[in-house]
């Protein structure tokens, strides 16, 4: 009780500091999650126009479905910022 009377805060409550500390970790993890997909994706195209193998062609999909959720992420994050 004397900690809350003190400080104002609970104990264990983030600090404004160490929530734009995860703030910062949490944008750039997005960005990494978007720029790999991004290189994966770009890749399987490439494998599907050379193999034209439906099987590299599903996956090419499946790295587009990715890359449009890291985007989702990303507009996520950049909206709750504001």
């Amino acid at each position: 009780m004397e900690t809350i009377h003190e400080t104002g805060l609970a104990s264990g409550v983030p600090t404004e500091k160490e929530m734009n500390k995860l703030a910062m970790s949490e944008r750039l993890a997005v960005h990494i999650l978007n720029t790999t997909n991004l290189v994966l994706f770009v890749s399987k195209v490439y494998a599907s126009m050379e193999s034209r193998s439906m099987v590299v062609i599903a996956s090419t999909l499946g790295s587009l479905l990715d890359h449009l959720s890291g985007f989702i992420l990303w507009f996520t994050a950049n909206t709750m910022r504001y």
